[in-house]
């Protein structure tokens, strides 16, 4: 976009007096580049010229290295180029190494470095990887790919990443509450719209994205994600990867009648329980979404989840399975009394009172 604010790490950082005009011209050269316009947007000899005499040198610590800085970018004309700086550990020497090591370095080498002696059955950090991000209308999974080669040997990992959008605030036409009154129930009956984040009805226990250990009653064995228009825009293949940390360490399950769970957690086969994460009812003429998940962290799944979960409540007009308002307010006065007339031992069965 065309707002200097967008580009603040750029002309926060600058060596010299920017005028609006000169902001104009490099926003402008940026903008033509991101669209593929390198002739009109960039200084092309002048930067051939630098990334010759750069990998000449073979400096590491650079723009060409892992940690992609130690460069001014310099703006005359509208065009781009780039004035180099910081040479101390040019000629291999960067991160330990030497002539040795860099002398046939090939220079068009890219996304690929050369790591010195790793002594076996120790840890070594090999590498850092910085990875620039793009805006996305949509969240998206990606994979980040690694491998690893010595000799006729080799060794690869890949890394399942998601990306998700910036989640712009919106406004809730709707109540959210951690705890609900017979009011509130009213409210609902009367066609209002309630997000139940807490002091849920029925009984709940904490939950934590790990799942248990074999032979434990408490914890879940993993989980369900059933289908419904909340998911159409939350990435997943039907069951909770680790996009779903965030929201799902520390969280809480209810167990309620009627059970109709959006996200279901699978119970111990020693301890079986309804547990749900997310859930959806019609309550008179108004909607309640109750919601065990840990919405408070500012990480991008949760915030794209507090954006789907408003939307989705501002404008849902599709059916969802019915709770009767004595029985919902019967089983609110119940949880909240504590009186649920159960109570756990050690391994997680539950003790008559």
């Amino acid at each position: 976009n065309d707002d200097p604010s967008s580009y603040s790490n750029i002309f926060s950082s600058a060596k010299t007096t920017v005028t609006e005009a000169d902001q104009a011209r490099l926003i402008q050269a940026l903008k033509e580049l991101s669209q593929g316009d390198a002739e009109n947007a960039v200084n092309i000899e002048q930067v051939i010229r630098y990334f010759v005499v750069h990998n000449f040198v073979v400096n590491g610590d650079s723009y060409t290295g892992n940690m992609i800085h130690n460069y001014y970018l310099y703006e005359e004309d509208g065009k781009l180029s780039m004035l180099p700086w910081d040479y101390n550990l040019a000629y291999g020497t960067f991160q330990g190494g030497g002539a040795q090591s860099s002398v046939n370095v090939p220079i068009d080498l890219s996304g690929m470095e050369e790591l010195p002696h790793l002594a076996p059955g120790e840890v070594h950090s090999v590498s850092k990887i910085r990875l620039e991000l793009p805006d996305s209308a949509a969240p998206q999974m990606v994979q980040l790919k690694c491998r690893l080669e010595d000799g006729n040997q080799s060794w690869q990992n890949s890394w399942k990443l998601w990306l998700f959008p910036r989640a712009a605030e919106r406004t809730a036409d709707f109540r959210i509450l951690d705890k609900m009154t017979d009011a509130d129930v009213e409210y609902l009956e009367n066609g209002g719209r309630i997000l139940l984040t807490g002091n849920f009805p029925g009984t709940t226990q904490p939950e934590h994205f790990r799942t248990h250990c074999s032979g434990r009653s408490n914890g879940h064995s993993g989980a369900i994600v059933h289908p419904h228009k909340l998911w159409e825009k939350f990435p997943h293949e039907g069951f909770t990867d680790w996009q779903f940390y965030p929201l799902m360490d520390n969280s809480t399950s209810f167990e309620v009648t009627p059970f109709h769970p959006l996200l279901e957690l699978i119970p111990s086969y020693k301890l079986i329980r309804k547990k749900s994460l997310l859930s959806e009812y019609q309550v008179g003429k108004g909607r309640l979404l109750m919601c065990g998940f840990d919405l408070k962290k500012a990480d991008p799944a949760c915030l794209w989840m507090c954006r789907l979960l408003t939307d989705y409540l501002n404008n849902t007009t599709d059916a969802a399975p019915q709770w009767d308002p004595a029985s919902l307010r019967e089983q609110l006065r119940h949880a909240q009394a504590g009186n649920s007339g159960k109570k756990l031992d050690a391994g997680g069965r539950p003790i008559e009172l």
